[in-house]
């Protein structure tokens, strides 16, 4: 585990931006921000990168102070870290300084901290809490436990020093990810590239960098093909005069590069596999050594191909080769749009691999318009980016949020709702011969965890549609009437649920058998025991808690609990694997389930 983990965060006073509002990340390391064009999505991405730039320097965004506010703006981005104790712990003895014993306190309590840069200054900072405490606070004594060195027989603890909050939290900049910002990749595999080159590129490395001496010429997607196939160029140096064994040499290397990126670039042109990456040795017509690059077995160069896969293979080496040359490092990897030249299938490739591998070990950060990267059984993954003239860019965290009412984000929600099978005008390509209508996305969220938490394969046979409520259930249901198509409603047992049951049933003809109501439960979070909901409580906030004999939805009215973002949680804990359901819940769960599998139409 890294010492700080982003958990969050907030920016402000940058370009569209001037207050985001905080931005939780998704707990299964994969955030998407969803939004219509002009949003600010990019201006997230872009001011995220510019947090994680070395102390002092200046923001690679061009022009980001907001325009009509140059003097008054202060432009700040914010991550809110989880801490692991003893790696901080760690740190604190390898540099033999101390910080104030409030300080100390209040963040390993927490289990988090706030670290703010300033961007025209590149200066961090901690949260004005902490910078409160540490003000004429008392300096950790140098024999406390918590950060003395043991001593050496006869010998006493190090002397600590004291330090600033400033410098603490530029500190800790080596203990968070490294943060890898994607937009666009312009750069290709070349034609060609001459060893002798490479050669002069491999020596210049291992020597001290001269001040102002010039980079790599070599091209970046070229090194990061030598650094995944495993070229060595002191084997093509050998065997530079015999053209047969080094050409099965660099066959064989390009066969075990090719063979890795075609388990996540599955595109088939029939039946014939579109993609064979090769590189040859040749010599040019005045006799320098070069490796050849080509893809598929019709020797077409890199640049011959489409720009959806140039883009994909140019995104698929730098993150793997980075894996290989850091593979003790995470990374917070921030995209921007990546489906832009990749058509549906593509896409779902692209998911793949985000979700398959990299997510593994690295958080991820992207943006995007297409339903294709929005996955319907993972919404609790999505951040809704939109911009008003009266709040500028903020970020909100739930598809019922106040400000997404009205037509102006029509745009804003049609890939979600498409992803989601509500976009009515392309209901035939979504809809199922079985569907469930549900009150709403919070719904969604818990049948779509459960479903991954039992055997009953139920979001393979039934899509789920969530509405906005009992009332609209009752609208969706009608247009399901009009379509011909199969149906069941699941409904709360309180006043809206029970009023639109009755008019399902008495004004719109649907069978009692599939206008469902949980067993003994108002609502859906009653179907949890009372261990299981203490659990999914405390893990969205300490401070909620369940009374002993009290109701899920009690509990929840009670402290006034936000439901959706209690149902993501209960989502993202799924995703990660930390829910372990009591018997009595996942009994519950089946049964409702198995209930709504019977009263719709056989397969």
């Amino acid at each position: 585990m890294i010492p700080l983990k982003p958990v969050a965060f907030r920016i402000w006073d940058f370009k569209s931006i001037t207050d985001s509002g905080e931005c939780q990340l998704s707990a299964d390391n994969i955030t998407v921000l969803a939004g219509q064009n002009e949003s600010g999505k990019t201006a997230i991405l872009q001011a995220l990168r510019d947090f994680d730039l070395d102390e002092d320097s200046k923001p690679n965004t061009s022009d980001y102070t907001p325009d009509g506010r140059l003097d008054s703006a202060k432009p700040r981005v914010a991550l809110k870290f989880s801490i692991e104790p003893a790696e901080i712990e760690q740190i604190l003895k390898e540099e033999a300084v101390a910080i104030p014993t409030k300080v100390h306190t209040r963040i390993f309590n927490e289990g988090y901290i706030w670290i703010i840069r300033d961007l025209p200054t590149g200066k961090f900072e901690l949260n004005a809490d902490l910078q409160g405490l540490w003000i004429d606070a008392e300096v950790l004594d140098a024999a406390s436990p918590s950060i003395s060195e043991t001593p050496a027989a006869g010998g006493s603890p190090k002397e600590l020093k004291s330090i600033s909050s400033s410098d603490f939290a530029g500190k800790l900049r080596s203990s968070w990810p490294l943060f890898v910002y994607f937009d666009s990749f312009d750069g290709t595999l070349p034609r060609t590239v001459d060893v002798s080159l490479l050669q002069a590129s491999a020596e210049a490395r291992k020597k001290p960098a001269a001040s102002g001496s010039p980079g790599s010429t070599i091209p970046t997607p070229v090194e990061d093909y030598i650094v995944l196939s495993g070229l060595d160029l002191q084997v093509i140096q050998k065997y530079s005069t015999e053209d047969k064994a080094l050409n099965n040499y660099l066959n064989d290397r390009s066969a075990r590069i090719t063979g890795d990126f075609l388990t996540y670039w599955k595109q088939k042109a029939g039946a014939e596999q579109t993609v064979t990456l090769q590189v040859r040795h040749q010599r040019n017509a005045q006799g320098v050594q070069q490796l050849a690059f080509y893809v598929h077995q019709t020797d077409q160069y890199p640049e011959q191909r489409s720009k959806g896969f140039l883009w994909f293979l140019s995104f698929y080496l730098r993150l793997a080769a980075e894996h290989l040359r850091a593979p003790n490092k995470e990374r917070l990897l921030l995209i921007d749009e990546p489906g832009s030249y990749l058509h549906a299938r593509a896409q779902q490739d692209l998911l793949h691999l985000l979700e398959d591998r990299l997510s593994k070990k690295d958080e991820i950060m992207y943006s995007t318009h297409s339903q294709f990267l929005i996955p319907a059984n993972k919404l609790h993954r999505l951040r809704v980016v939109l911009k008003t003239p009266e709040t500028g860019t903020v970020v909100v965290d739930r598809l019922t949020h106040p400000l997404l009412r009205g037509p102006e984000f029509s745009d804003t929600l049609s890939p979600i709702l498409s992803a989601i099978g509500l976009d009515i005008r392309q209901a035939v390509a979504f809809i199922r011969d079985r569907n469930l209508i549900v009150e709403g996305i919070s719904d969604h969220y818990y049948v779509s965890a459960w479903d991954r938490l039992t055997n009953l394969h139920f979001l393979e046979q039934v899509h789920v549609f969530p509405a906005t409520g009992a009332t609209s259930e009752v609208t969706l249901a009608s247009l399901f009437i009009g379509w011909g198509i199969d149906f069941v409603a699941l409904l709360d047992r309180e006043g809206n649920g029970n009023a639109a049951r009755d008019k399902l049933i008495r004004e719109l003809g649907v069978p009692e058998a599939r206008a469902i109501q949980p067993d003994q439960a108002l609502g859906i979070e009653d179907l949890f025991s009372e261990q299981d909901f203490r659990l999914l409580l405390a893990s969205l906030d300490p401070s909620l808690t369940i009374n002993a004999g009290e109701t899920p939805t009690a509990a929840v009215k009670r402290q006034r609990v936000d439901k959706v973002l209690l149902a993501r949680k209960f989502a993202e804990n799924q995703s990660q694997g930390t829910v372990n359901l009591t018997v009595e819940t996942r009994d519950r769960v089946a049964a409702l389930l198995n209930r709504i599998l019977q009263a719709l139409p056989s397969p």
